[in-house]
């Protein structure tokens, strides 16, 4: 939708959420939020992913020291942007000269 849209996790027992075989059935969205209660991950986050879910091609995640994060598929750019007065690290794809870019949520641990 219009504005800046959060998916945000609040289940006790921990979710995962597996981008593996990711359709874009997410649009609209500028940020995924784990940082509730849970053991929460997200997994297999990859660039098509990323670049499907919004326009800006951009996703910035909050979460907790429990959650965990796959970023495997990103290069750490050893650089920050706040938005919201919350300071996130920013981590990169790229495909066919197109960036798309994972902002997390600094001081947390990565898995």
């Amino acid at each position: 939708g219009l504005g800046f849209d959060t998916l945000k996790f609040e289940n006790e027992y921990g979710l995962t959420l597996d981008f593996a075989n990711f359709e874009g059935e997410m649009k609209s969205i500028e940020a995924i939020d784990i940082s509730g209660f849970g053991e929460d991950s997200l997994d297999n986050l990859t660039y098509d992913a990323v670049f499907a879910i919004n326009e800006n091609h951009a996703l910035y995640i909050r979460h907790d020291a429990d959650d965990s994060i796959d970023v495997t598929a990103f290069t750490a750019q050893n650089t920050t942007v706040t938005h919201n007065n919350v300071t996130y690290d920013v981590y990169q794809a790229t495909q066919d000269s197109l960036h798309v870019n994972l902002y997390i949520h600094q001081d947390q641990v990565i898995g």
